[in-house]
């Protein structure tokens, strides 16, 4: 595996080109190739949580259709204007080239329907006026879009099983020449599902985090031995020290409490995301290249503190800010 290998985020390199791509139940999968297979109008609504995958199946139905798009971030758009503007505009307009109109409505639930000139209210309208136009609406809380939207689009919720996301993490583990066991697996699903389903974009950046040395190393259920009070002491002293060479002498003093310092040194990658020590992109992709030489370097200690010194920048500049 070359150095390049990690310097991409897996969330982008590895985002669903297709509905065989999406992490999802085999009877929803069918469901949508059917959708699109079908030639018919529809409209629906797709709700889950955040990261569930709803704003990427409306994109990917889109282009399976090859459909003119109005593409309308309700959080920010969300208004009688947009509605009685572009949206209306849209809807009464020819279609292009005789491809088939669809308006997106990311986070419609983020749109006040409460008012009587909400968006919302009006939107129930112009989806009832405009039947040569197919609606997607995304949500994270459907109790917050008012019914007469919900019967116009018809609900669907989202969801997948363990073994669906098992699919998915396999996949991106051969695909990038990771290391990796049947228990590592196992273990890193039952960790990431437990604090982070079903946001599949939060579970695939703690992947990329869990192999940023080759090979997939799970903090919680790994097979190495760890002091948590040195690891904890070392991530404080890590985002304090003052001067590196205070860091050393810790480090120094306490390196006898590491059993394998490759694995070790992904754990302190892990620890370092999961408490917000990191925030920049370059860093996580400068740690992820420090990491990844300390398989080829004649002296792993050297990167490992490396890696150390640029959490303690990363720290110091946050602090400075």
């Amino acid at each position: 595996m070359e150095s390049t290998e990690l310097r991409e985020f897996w969330t982008e390199e590895f985002a669903p080109k297709t509905m065989d791509d999406m992490v999802l139940t085999d009877e929803l999968r069918s469901y949508f190739k059917n959708l699109v297979a079908s030639k018919s109008k529809f409209n629906i609504l797709l709700a889950g949580s955040p990261g569930i995958g709803k704003t990427t199946i409306a994109k990917l139905i889109a282009k399976e259709l090859d459909a003119s798009i109005l593409f309308i971030p309700c959080g920010v758009e969300g208004t009688v204007a947009t509605a009685q503007g572009k949206l209306k505009m849209f809807c009464e307009s020819m279609s292009i080239e005789g491809k088939p109109k669809l308006v997106i409505l990311d986070e419609l639930d983020s749109a006040s329907g409460t008012q009587d000139n909400s968006f919302q209210k009006t939107l129930r309208n112009i989806v009832s006026e405009s039947p040569d136009t197919m609606f997607i609406g995304t949500c994270n809380y459907v109790e917050k879009v008012i019914d007469p939207i919900r019967s116009r689009l018809g609900v669907v919720n989202l969801s997948f099983t363990k073994k669906d996301l098992l699919v998915r993490i396999k996949h991106i583990l051969d695909s990038k020449g990771i290391k990796y066991t049947k228990s590592s697996i196992v273990s890193f699903i039952e960790t990431a599902i437990k604090n982070n389903y079903p946001d599949i974009r939060q579970i695939v950046s703690i992947l990329q985090a869990s192999c940023s040395s080759g090979e997939l190393v799970v903090t919680e259920g790994a097979n190495h031995s760890v002091n948590q009070s040195f690891l904890d002491d070392l991530m404080e002293r890590t985002k304090t020290a003052t001067n590196l060479l205070e860091l050393r002498e810790f480090y120094l003093q306490s390196k006898s409490n590491i059993d394998d310092i490759k694995a070790f040194a992904g754990l302190v990658f892990n620890e370092a995301i999961s408490r917000g020590m990191v925030k920049r992109p370059d860093t996580v992709l400068k740690m992820s290249d420090i990491i990844y030489q300390m398989n080829v370097v004649i002296d792993p200690e050297i990167q490992f503190f490396a890696l150390l010194t640029t959490l303690n920048k990363e720290s110091k500049d946050a602090q400075d800010k």
